[in-house]
Formats: C-alpha cells, structure tokens, sequence
C-alpha cells in the first residue's frame, strides 16, 4: 500500500471522527441522557439537501444555517419570556 493512501485514510478517519463528536455534542447537547435537539437535526437535514441535492455552496450553507440557528434561538428566548409572563400575570388574576 502507498504510503499517501494510507496517510489518505488517516486524515478521512481524522475527520469522521470528528464529525461524528460534533453531531453528538450537537444533537444532544446535554449529553446521552438528555433531550434531543431536534432543531439542530431539522437545520442540519436542510443543510445537507442543500448542499447535495441542489450543489449548494458550502460557505452560504454554513452561513444560512449559523442564520437560522440564531434565529431560532431567539426565537425561543423571546416566546419563552412571553410565555412566562403571561403565566405570571394569569396566577396574579383576583376574583
């Protein structure tokens, strides 16, 4: 075997590796026990048909994907203090 296929298959090991750490740590960021975030997966599922499916490019995939996930984590912010209040002032109702 030449030496650069096996340097080849060190690096493709390298970086599956990897990807598989960061999907991990993604999709389950507080760990094994944890929920499941299934907004990282919806976001990285349109990633991926993006960039197969319609040959996007990498640089606006990662760019609407940091977008989107910015989004939706304001997203959440905002409706989880609207939330909240609207709690507060429905327990604060006198007959």
């Amino acid at each position: 075997m030449a030496p650069l296929t096996r340097i080849t298959a060190a690096v493709v090991g390298v970086i599956v590796n990897l990807a598989a750490f960061f999907a991990w740590h993604v999709l389950w960021p507080q760990g094994p026990g944890g929920p499941f975030d299934w907004g990282a997966a919806l976001i990285g599922l349109a990633a991926a048909i993006a960039l197969f499916r319609f040959k996007a490019g990498v640089i606006p995939v990662v760019l609407a994907s940091g977008l989107a996930g910015l989004l939706a984590q304001l997203a959440g912010s905002w409706l989880s203090t609207r939330f909240a209040a609207a709690t507060v002032f429905s327990c604060m109702h006198v007959d």
